[in-house]
């Protein structure tokens, strides 16, 4: 039988964990941002000025000028 031993504990210096500082939501888009490559950052461009278009178009706020099938 093995004798008995305190439960380890750990040493200061292996107690010390490095992490990285908590990032506010602005942060961690930009954090986010400049992971996409190029390519993607086009896309989402395009993706963001289409919305804009369709949300800002007073056209679109009108609607097709159908009524709904009730």
């Amino acid at each position: 039988m093995p004798p008995d031993r305190p439960p380890h504990s750990p040493s200061t210096s292996s107690s010390r964990v490095t992490t990285k500082p908590r990032l506010t939501p602005a942060q961690a888009i930009v954090e986010a941002w400049l992971a996409e490559t190029r390519s993607n950052q086009n896309k989402w461009r395009e993706a963001d000025a289409k919305a804009r278009a369709q949300f800002s178009d007073p056209k679109a706020k009108r609607g097709t000028g159908h009524k709904a099938k009730m």
